[in-house]
């Protein structure tokens, strides 16, 4: 019984390239797949040449996602902002009194930074005559923040997100023009 499973064995064993007696099963295995203590040197040097370059490319990509959602937020706070001008926001009595006024504009600009999910250091620039179909040009800039900073280097050093949007306006504007551009509160 025993004599037939070893003669089994061997013979399997034949099938993948090992010979048969054991201590040449043993040699021919090392020799194909090498010598177990030189390998785990090997493996230890080539992860340390290419760990660093992995974990740079993974910083890139969640310094270039958080960068791209930044910028996102920029350009959806100028197209909520152009909307808002467009149908004269705000409205109601206060601070809307139906003249333009500076009031009205602080409100607008108020509710534009609002609506943007990171308004810290955003600029709004808001331009136009007033009158109904009229184009009214709304601008909204922000410093583009890196999450790690660790690729700092390869990004621009001052970098800024804007974005420009021009509407046509649907009712009389009763804010005023920025003088320059606006903080967000």
């Amino acid at each position: 019984m025993i004599t037939v499973w070893m003669r089994n064995h061997l013979w399997r064993a034949a099938d993948y390239g090992y010979v048969e007696t054991w201590g040449g099963a043993r040699k021919a295995r090392e020799s194909m797949i090498g010598d177990s203590r030189q390998d785990r040197g090997a493996s230890l040097v080539e992860f340390a040449l290419v760990a660093p370059l992995l974990i740079l490319l993974l910083l890139g990509m969640v310094e270039f996602g958080w960068l791209f959602a930044q910028n996102l937020d920029v350009r959806h706070g100028a197209r909520e902002g152009a909307r808002l001008a467009a149908v004269n926001f705000p409205e109601g009595p206060e601070p809307n009194s139906g003249v333009r006024s500076d009031a009205n504009r602080d409100a607008l600009v108020a509710e534009i930074c609002g609506r943007m999910q990171t308004p810290a250091n955003a600029d709004v620039n808001i331009t136009s005559t007033g009158a109904v179909s009229d184009a009214a040009t709304v601008i909204v800039t922000t410093p583009g923040e890196t999450l790690t900073g660790f690729i700092d280097f390869l990004i621009p050093s001052p970098l800024n997100l804007n974005s420009t949007v021009q509407i046509r306006l649907e009712q009389a504007a009763t804010w005023t023009n920025t003088a320059g551009a606006q903080s967000c509160p």
